[in-house]
């Protein structure tokens, strides 16, 4: 299977763990958390629950793509759950605006 992976860079963040270490590990525990929450909210209320505009909205604000979330040292790996990538990088907020 075809899977994307989107690689993000946290810029500043060597210099951040530098100067407050704690709080380095509670930025990437709140990184864990939201799409933690995303994820929850997706099985909730899934995005083909939605009627019409608002589907799109939902899509986007989704991370219903994500299979993998990895955070390490200053950086983050998501990998999608299937080859469908347009989705997947809006849900990064990777993809270009229509």
């Amino acid at each position: 299977m075809i899977r994307a992976v989107a690689y993000l860079d946290l810029l500043g963040f060597k210099d951040f763990m530098s100067r407050d270490k704690e709080g380095a590990i509670r930025l990437i525990w709140n990184y864990e958390i939201i799409i933690g929450n995303k994820l929850i909210a997706d099985g909730i209320h899934p995005v083909a629950s939605y009627a019409g505009p608002l589907q799109k909205v939902a899509e986007k604000r989704s991370a219903d793509k994500f299979d993998y979330f990895l955070p390490f040292s200053d950086s983050l790996a998501i990998v999608s759950k299937d080859s469908n990538v347009e989705i997947f990088l809006k849900q990064v907020d990777l993809a270009p605006e229509n």
